[in-house]
């Protein structure tokens, strides 16, 4: 059952970096006691509580003593929240808001700045299922040492019935969003074109744990 708005209010009364996040995510923290009924307001605070139970385990080891608390005061960090609470509440893939779980942690512990974080959420942004199945598999590929071509993703695809030029105009669409590229000096037949990752396909698929 999904944990209601009241429950919510509640598990997060005693976290002070959790209760901060909640009060900026826009409908649940200026309404925590009041209980949603419809059905697509079920599916807000389905992922609202997702987005929050993933925050919970990213935060699970900080200390509060070792966090700046002007930081998570400051503007900066409140646009970010927003930004991602936003998101998270208007898209369905789980895997993208572990990514929005991590991009709050990285901001709280310093390791990026505001501005490279903000763009990372708009690029989690632009990723819908498909992409997240096709990520998973390239990332699978990389990973075992093999190469990725329309042809071998198609392969690997295969329960899905994706042809190899399908497979190949995808690697192109993660080339125009700076996950991969390909050598510009070789001729190859369609679906052979070899694919290589950038430092962002690592990024990406790190932020989203996959």
């Amino acid at each position: 059952m999904t944990m209601n708005v009241l429950t919510l209010s509640q598990r997060y009364e005693e976290n002070t970096i959790a209760r901060i996040i909640v009060n900026a995510i826009p409908y649940v923290g200026s309404s925590l006691d009041v209980a949603l009924s419809s059905r697509w307001e079920q599916y807000q605070t389905e992922r609202v509580t997702d987005l929050l139970n993933k925050i919970e385990k990213e935060l699970s080891e900080l200390k509060l003593e070792k966090v700046d608390k002007a930081f998570l005061e400051s503007e900066a960090f409140f646009d970010l929240v927003y930004q991602i609470a936003s998101k998270a509440i208007s898209n369905r893939i789980s895997e993208i808001r572990t990514g929005y779980a991590k991009i709050i942690k990285s901001a709280i512990k310093g390791e990026e700045t505001i501005s490279n974080l903000e763009e990372l959420v708009w690029q989690l942004s632009d990723l819908q299922t498909k992409d997240v199945l096709f990520i998973r598999k390239i990332k699978e590929l990389y990973d075992s040492g093999r190469e990725v071509t329309g042809i071998v993703l198609s392969r690997e695809l295969h329960g899905y019935g994706y042809s190899p030029i399908e497979c190949e105009w995808y690697l192109y669409r993660f080339e125009n969003l700076g996950l991969l590229d390909h050598p510009r000096n070789m001729i190859n037949g369609r679906g052979k074109i070899f694919f290589q990752k950038m430092p962002l396909f690592d990024k990406i698929s790190n932020y989203m744990g996959l």
